[in-house]
């Protein structure tokens, strides 16, 4: 994966640079520019390199979990956030996947971030390891099922018919508020 990973970033590199071999109207229009604005377009050129290697890295991550199968995914609902300018997400969701590997599941909160002209990217995944948040064995999870979502950043699991309130602190951690 690694070595895939790789090869696709310097693929996009490579084109990139090949690209400025050619004079194009953005190039001509870019020769026009005084150094200052030369340097912030190319700024910007990199900034969205680098969004598009993190979004490349996320989909590979996602491609590790070959041989599960999505059983069930929710969104919650929309939160803005307030974006600076076009190449920044003016909003976003989190996302529950559960997948199925043979008799074990597995719990996946995505924040799915909303750009300009109704584009979306994954801008991150985190498996919730309920393994340790609920101290439960890995047998146990085979009885996963998402109930609800209660607000944009909270939601309701059963786990052996037990319930469990799960609120999102940030992309990459969860806590376990209630546990019946």
């Amino acid at each position: 994966m690694q070595y895939l990973f790789k090869l696709i970033l310097l693929t996009s590199f490579i084109l990139s640079f090949n690209s400025c071999n050619k004079v194009s109207p953005s190039r001509k229009k870019l020769t026009k520019l005084n150094p200052v604005e030369q340097l912030d377009s190319l700024r910007l050129t990199l900034n969205n390199l680098l969004k598009t290697n993190d979004s490349l890295k996320t989909e590979l991550q996602r491609w590790k979990r070959e041989f599960n199968s999505l059983i069930e995914a929710s969104s919650g609902e929309f939160t803005d956030t307030e974006a600076k300018d076009d190449n920044e997400a003016y909003g976003f969701t989190y996302r529950i996947e559960i997948y199925l590997s043979e008799i074990y599941k597995s719990l996946y909160l995505t924040k799915v971030e909303s750009y300009g002209e109704g584009s979306q990217r994954i801008g991150s995944t985190f498996k919730i390891n309920l393994e340790k948040e609920l101290n439960i064995s890995p047998e146990e999870t085979n009885d996963l099922k998402f109930i609800k979502w209660n607000s944009p950043a909270e939601f309701k699991i059963s786990v052996n018919k037990k319930t469990s309130i799960i609120q999102i602190i940030n992309p990459q951690k969860v806590e376990i508020i209630d546990k019946n």
